[in-house]
């Protein structure tokens, strides 16, 4: 008889109880991988060529998005290198020239760009500077004209003379026809316009003023100093426009003519004919040229006549009609003296500036071809 206390087999067994090692229990599922596991479904043939296919479509529409990159890259460094160079070739001919400095004075000093300025102002002054007889020297009147402005300004001190930015302000009201007491708004307006009409840059407008009252100023001075009588030639003179015309009145002479019948002929002497080319009593300073005024006070007789003398895109011959040592200056004579005088004085002060004059021909060719 079994014992009811033993577990190991009879009635407390249950069927299928794999601990009882009795009857079939349900097979369980061994690990991953072993050969009792479940094995992935395989792919289709076609699936894995559909898959290669869109993975090489994508390689290739990469390659040809980098390839169009790389080719609109290239195109736009060569647009840029292509717009530096002609940048570059822009800024060496056309602008870095007109920065070129081509006058200093002192502490002043000038570029390119502001003698073509300065040239368009000088043109306004004095449309006559178009000529064809005149054109061609106008770098060299601006030139001067500043020169001598910078100087006036820089060395008026030394005779004590000066002037206000109040004086500045009242010229500037003067010139507009505005009151002393005109609006700031209106004064503001009409120095605008006045630097427009000008055709220079405000600073350089105001320079201009100031050396002109300067000048002005510096002119008394050498009138209250200088002489009241000086040497004074009375002689006459036919002018040309061409020097063929000149040379052929010259030998008109020579062979007989009288000077006087021929300064009288206005077809010969169109500048001076209704008074037979008399030019009345003058001191030195207003002649044409140092030449005329050489031949008249030293070196020339009474009745003597000149060669032809070119000046100023003129022609000249000249006559000593009379000459006296020391007569009388008028007051309009007072004042050319006294400009001759002060030329004379800042000549020989301005060496002690130093002044530089770098106007090459091929500036003076740029400057005219801008202005003109």
């Amino acid at each position: 008889m079994a014992n009811r206390g033993d577990t190991s087999g009879g009635r407390g067994q249950r069927p299928g109880d794999p601990a009882s090692g009795g009857g079939r229990g349900k097979k369980q599922p061994g690990p991953p991988g072993r050969r009792g596991a479940t094995p992935p479904p395989r792919r289709g043939r076609k699936q894995a060529q559909a898959e290669r296919a869109v993975r090489t479509e994508k390689l290739q529409a990469d390659a040809e998005r980098g390839n169009r990159n790389l080719i609109i890259g290239s195109i736009v460094a060569v647009v840029i290198i292509a717009f530096g160079f002609v940048a570059f070739g822009w800024y060496q001919t056309q602008i870095k020239p007109l920065n070129k400095q081509v006058l200093s004075v002192g502490e002043e000093s000038y570029s390119l760009s502001q003698l073509e300025r300065r040239m368009r102002f000088e043109l306004a002054q004095d449309p006559g500077l178009a000529s064809a007889d005149f054109a061609r020297s106008l770098p060299d009147i601006a030139m001067s004209n500043l020169q001598q402005e910078a100087t006036l300004r820089q060395l008026a001190g030394i005779i004590n003379v000066e002037v206000t930015d109040e004086e500045v302000d009242a010229e500037i009201r003067s010139r507009g026809g505005l009151a002393e007491d005109a609006e700031p708004s209106l004064f503001a307006e009409e120095f605008r316009q006045q630097v427009k009409a000008s055709e220079l840059k405000a600073d350089e407008y105001t320079q201009y003023l100031r050396a002109q009252l300067l000048q002005g100023k510096v002119n008394s001075y050498f009138v209250f100093l200088g002489p009241t009588s000086e040497a004074q030639v009375r002689s006459r003179w036919i002018v040309f426009e061409e020097e063929d015309s000149a040379n052929n009145v010259v030998l008109r002479m020579i062979a007989g003519e009288e000077f006087e019948t021929l300064a009288q002929d206005s077809a010969i002497n169109e500048f001076s004919f209704e008074d037979a080319g008399i030019v009345d009593w003058r001191p030195r300073a207003q002649f044409p040229s140092d030449e005329i005024e050489l031949f008249l006070f030293e070196d020339a007789e009474l009745g003597d006549r000149s060669d032809v003398i070119s000046t100023g895109g003129l022609f000249y011959i000249v006559a000593l009609l009379d000459r006296e040592d020391d007569r009388e200056l008028d007051d309009s004579q007072r004042s050319a003296v006294a400009e001759r005088d002060m030329a004379d004085w800042l000549a020989s002060q301005s060496g002690t500036l130093d002044i530089s004059l770098n106007l090459s021909g091929d500036d003076r060719n740029r400057a005219l071809n801008d202005v003109f």
